[in-house]
């Protein structure tokens, strides 16, 4: 009894310690908000560290400015200083075209609506789209961090940059997919995680946010509901992913100009603007130099290893485990063979936080394998730099500066 009640004081003591650290990041954040993000990010396992993170989102939203032209969010820009010549109007001219299917989601017309009530400030729109991609990006981050296993050491902090990293705030860019991507994140845990089954109406409603999501829905449906054991999908997975890198992409046999007329129109009508797309998913890559090709596939290649490398060890896995990863492995099955179509490749990203949530909760497990966790920083690195110029090119330096959060809000009300 006595050593029961050492352990509960104890235990306090450390909370009550946590929690005057979480006043001090706030504190911290108020100041210079991007230092106080960071220092959150180490504590990402509190509730109130994820709340900073998301503050940061939202002041990074807030702060946007899209000018650089070869990005979606140039576009994006451009649509909405149309649609504000008749908010009203063309929102309900939106509503219809989707519902006699000239359009195919709504969600880009209701942030530019919503915006438009706010004043129709490109910062605005901006700080309204960053709301619904950090919302669903820090409830699927909670998810994977919230769990037993959880030690907050350097294995643990590197799954979750990943996580964070595979979809950054950054993708407000081009935020119909992005948002769309952390929706079904959001509702495919819910489902494997803690098997409610009810989420799958959210995913339903991703195809709202983009069109493209009924081939998400279409994937993870598959995924979920064929039962196989995992040696004869990790075989299919093998094959499935040669067959495609080694065959039809390096000949050319699934190009989208050969499909039939109407699906080609679908396909342009899900994929956004080429340059963008290009460059953030690994698509029309063919007149880059082939150190590009190589460090920006590399990250998917070594995340499709690490999914090989759970199933070869999931024999000494939990039953839910065992079955997240079986989905992870018939759901990449059926991306490695539509991913020859450049516009599927996107789909792999939403399986990086579900891989991530494997190995921190089967950590324990996978102890003498931390060496390949270890190499994610070097495997990105590429990529974090090229997204830092990205950043830098929509975000004024103020940002990352040590201001008050005031300061930023006045600037850009400015």
């Amino acid at each position: 009894m006595e050593f029961d009640q050492h352990s509960v004081i104890k235990s306090g003591i450390k909370e009550s310690a946590e929690r005057r650290t979480d006043r001090l990041c706030l504190l911290l954040f108020l100041i210079w908000p991007f230092a106080g993000a960071t220092v959150s990010f180490f504590r990402i396992h509190r509730k109130a560290s994820l709340f900073i993170i998301g503050l940061f989102c939202l002041l990074f939203g807030l702060s946007f400015t899209p000018v650089n032209d070869q990005l979606d969010s140039f576009r994006y820009a451009q649509e909405f200083s149309q649609f504000l010549l008749n908010p009203q109007g063309n929102f309900t001219l939106a509503i219809s075209d989707f519902f006699s299917g000239d359009i195919k989601d709504i969600y880009s017309a209701f942030c530019y609506y919503v915006a438009s009530l706010m004043g129709g400030d490109i910062h605005a729109l901006f700080f309204i789209i960053s709301i619904g991609f950090a919302f669903f990006q820090l409830k699927s981050v909670r998810i994977i961090v919230d769990q037993p296993s959880v030690r907050n050491d350097s294995i643990f902090l590197i799954l979750a940059f990943l996580v964070i990293y595979s979809n950054s705030i950054f993708n407000i860019n081009g935020f119909r997919y992005w948002t769309a991507a952390w929706i079904g994140v959001y509702a495919t845990l819910k489902i494997l995680v803690e098997d409610k089954k009810s989420y799958a109406i959210l995913l339903l409603l991703t195809p709202l946010v983009h069109g493209s999501f009924w081939v998400y829905i279409g994937f993870v449906a598959v995924a979920y509901f064929i039962k196989i054991g995992v040696k004869p999908l990790l075989i299919a997975f093998f094959v499935s992913f040669f067959f495609t890198e080694l065959i039809l992409n390096n000949l050319g046999i699934i190009d989208e100009s050969l499909l039939p007329t109407y699906m080609q129109n679908l396909l342009y009508s899900y994929t956004e603007s080429e340059t963008a797309q290009g460059k953030i998913a690994g698509a029309n890559i063919e007149d880059q130099p082939l150190y590009w090709k190589i460090l920006t596939n590399l990250p998917r290649y070594y995340e499709l290893f690490m999914v090989a490398l759970l199933a070869v060890k999931s024999k000494y896995f939990s039953d839910r485990s065992v079955r997240i990863i079986k989905f992870l492995l018939l759901y990449l099955t059926i991306t490695n063979l539509f991913s020859a179509i450049p516009s599927f490749v996107r789909f792999y990203f939403p399986m990086v936080p579900i891989l991530a949530y494997v190995w921190i909760k089967e950590r324990n497990m996978l102890y003498q394998q931390r060496k390949w966790v270890y190499a994610v920083p070097i495997v990105i690195l590429y990529g974090a730099f090229q997204l830092a110029r990205y950043v830098m090119s929509v975000t004024d330096f103020t940002l990352f500066s040590p201001s008050t959060v005031i300061g930023i809000i006045l600037k850009v009300a400015i």
